[in-house]
C-alpha cells in the first residue's frame, strides 16, 4: 500500500501540490486568535508552498494555478468560521494576499527566470508591445495621484481591470517549455472540462437538490453568511460601505427577475457573475475536446442558465454564433440569425423584468460621458461598483457607478487605455486565426476562441466582471498558452 502511494504522490505533483496548498492554508487557520500566529502561518505559507510550487514542470505549475484560481472562494468560504467578524479585515486582507501572492510573485518569477524569453516576446509580438504598455499604463495611473482616491480603492480597480493581462503573460511563459506542447493544450482543455462539469453539477443540485435534503440554503450550510459577513464586513472596514442581504446572502446571489428575487447559481466559485462567464469558456472547450459532448452541454449549459448571467449566456450564444458562421456559411446564416432574435428577445425580456438591466447600461453611458469631459480618464477608483460602495458612504460626486468594463475603463483610464485595450482583443483574434495546428480539434478551437473573445468584449460594455481571474481571465491564459506552443515550432529563441 505505501509504494502505491508513494508512487501515486510522486506521478501527479499537480494533484499533490494543490492538497499541499490546503493543508498549509489549514495549518495557518489554526492559529489566526494572533497576528504572531498570522505571521508565522504566512511565512510558512509562502515558504513550503513556493518552494515546490516553483521546482514542478511548468505543465504542473499550469495546473496548480488553475485549481487554486477556481477553489480559492470555496476554501476561504469553508475555513472562514476560524474568525471572528471583528477580525474581517484580517480575513480579507489574508484572502487577497493568498490569491494575488499566486498570481502577482508568478509573474515576476518567471519574467525574472526567463526574461531573454520574454524580452524576445516583446521584440518580435506586437501584440505583447500592446499588452506590456497597456499593463505599463495601468501601473502608472495607479502610482500618480490622479483624483482624491483611497490607494486601497485604486488598487482594487487595477487589479479589476488589469489582472487578465497578468495571466495573459503567465500563460506566455508557462508555454515556453518542453514540457508545453500541443497535447499539453488538449490535457489543460480536459482539466478545465473536467471542473466545468463538477461545478455544473454542483450548480445544478445547489438550486434543485440540496436546499431540499439539507433544509436550507447549501451555501448557508457550509458557513457562507458568515463568509459574506466577513468579506463585506471588510469592504466596510476598508472602503467604507455596505451591501444589501437576501436571506442570508448578499444580493449579487439573487436576480430581480419576474418581479421577484430568484436565487443564482454559484456552485464552488461562490460567485455567479464570475461562474457564468467560466462556463462560457468551459462550453467552448467541451465541443472540441470532450469524449462525452452532449451530456456535458446539456449539464454545462443548464447550470449557466441557472445563473441568470446575462453576460456569460450573451458570450456563449456570440461564441457559438461566430462558429457556425465561420464553419457552415449557409447554416451559420441562419444560427445567426436565430441567435439574434434569441438574444434579442433575452434582451428584452430581461429589460422588461429585470430592474438591474438599467444598471448595466448605465454602466457604459456614464463611462462614455466621464470620457467625453475627462479624455485622459478620472484616475483608477473613480468608476465602476466598488467606487459606488465608497460613494454611497462618502457622498463622493466624482464617483461614477454602473456596470460595464468598457465603461468604467473609459471613465478611469480614458481614450489611450480604451484604445488599448480594444486593439489588445482584435489582435489576440487575428493571432488565433493565424495559428496552425496540426489536430483538427484545435483549428476548431481557434474558431471557438476568437468568438469568446468576441462575446467577451460584447459582455463587457455591459458587465464588470467578464476578465476577473476565475471569469474570462482564464481564457487569455489558455489562449496566451496556445500563442506560445505554436511560436516554438517557428523556433524563434
Amino acid at each position: 500500500m505505501l509504494p502505491f502511494i508513494e508512487n501515486f504522490w510522486k506521478k501527479n505533483k499537480s494533484i499533490n501540490l494543490f492538497l499541499e496548498f490546503l493543508a498549509i492554508i489549514i495549518v495557518v487557520f489554526t492559529s489566526v486568535n494572533s497576528m504572531n500566529g498570522i505571521i508565522m502561518g504566512l511565512i510558512i505559507t509562502i515558504t513550503i508552498f513556493s518552494f515546490q510550487f516553483l521546482n514542478t514542470s511548468y505543465l504542473n505549475m499550469t495546473y496548480v494555478f488553475v485549481l487554486v484560481l477556481l477553489f480559492i472562494n470555496f476554501i476561504f468560504l469553508v475555513l472562514s468560521n476560524s474568525f471572528s467578524l471583528n477580525s474581517a479585515s484580517t480575513f480579507k486582507y489574508f484572502y487577497v494576499f493568498c490569491r494575488d501572492i499566486l498570481i502577482y510573485v508568478l509573474f515576476f518569477y518567471l519574467i525574472l527566470k526567463r526574461l531573454d524569453i520574454f524580452t524576445g516576446i516583446l521584440k518580435r509580438n506586437l501584440i505583447d508591445r500592446i499588452a506590456f504598455i497597456f499593463l505599463l499604463m495601468g501601473i502608472v495611473y495607479l502610482i500618480l495621484p490622479i483624483g482624491h482616491i483611497d490607494f486601497n480603492l485604486k488598487l482594487g480597480s487595477f487589479k479589476q481591470i488589469f489582472n487578465f493581462v497578468f495571466l495573459f503573460f503567465i500563460g506566455r511563459m508557462l508555454a515556453f517549455s518542453e514540457s508545453f506542447n500541443e497535447n499539453s493544450i488538449k490535457k489543460l482543455s480536459r482539466l478545465i472540462i473536467s471542473l466545468g462539469v463538477i461545478f455544473s453539477v454542483y450548480g445544478i443540485m445547489e438550486i434543485f437538490i440540496l436546499p431540499y435534503f439539507l433544509g436550507m440554503d447549501p451555501l448557508l450550510f457550509f458557513g457562507g453568511d458568515k463568509y459574506l459577513s466577513l468579506m463585506f464586513g471588510a469592504n466596510s472596514d476598508i472602503y467604507g460601505g455596505g451591501t444589501i442581504n437576501i436571506s442570508g446572502l448578499t444580493g449579487n446571489f439573487y436576480s430581480p427577475a419576474f418581479g421577484m428575487s430568484i436565487r443564482r447559481a454559484s456552485s464552488l466559485l461562490i460567485d455567479p457573475v464570475a461562474l457564468s462567464f467560466f462556463l462560457s469558456f468551459v462550453l467552448v472547450l467541451n465541443f472540441c475536446y470532450s469524449k462525452t459532448k452532449v451530456l456535458n452541454t446539456i449539464l454545462i449549459s443548464s447550470c449557466l442558465i441557472l445563473t441568470l448571467g446575462k453576460g456569460g449566456i450573451l458570450t456563449s450564444l456570440v461564441s457559438i454564433t461566430f462558429w457556425a458562421l465561420v464553419r457552415f456559411k449557409k447554416i451559420g446564416k441562419l444560427v445567426a440569425f436565430l441567435t439574434f432574435g434569441i438574444s434579442a428577445g433575452l434582451f428584452t425580456l430581461f429589460l422588461r423584468t429585470d430592474s438591474s438591466v438599467m444598471d448595466h447600461l448605465n454602466g457604459l453611458t456614464n463611462g462614455v460621458k466621464d470620457f467625453i469631459e475627462y479624455p485622459l480618464g478620472k484616475g483608477l477608483g473613480s468608476s465602476g461598483n466598488l467606487a459606488t460602495l465608497v460613494a454611497g458612504s462618502n457622498n463622493n460626486n466624482l464617483i461614477s457607478g454602473g456596470e460595464s468594463t468598457v465603461g468604467s475603463l473609459l471613465s478611469q483610464i480614458g481614450i489611450l487605455g480604451g484604445l488599448l485595450f480594444i486593439l489588445l482583443i482584435v489582435l489576440l483574434m487575428l493571432r488565433i486565426k493565424a495559428i496552425k495546428f496540426t489536430n483538427d480539434n484545435q483549428n476548431q478551437l481557434k474558431i471557438f476562441l476568437s468568438g469568446l473573445l468576441m462575446g467577451g468584449f460584447s459582455a463587457s460594455l455591459f458587465s464588470e466582471g467578464v476578465f476577473q481571474f476565475n471569469a474570462l481571465g482564464l481564457l487569455f491564459l489558455f489562449i496566451a498558452a496556445m500563442i506560445s506552443v505554436s511560436e516554438k515550432s517557428k523556433k524563434f529563441f
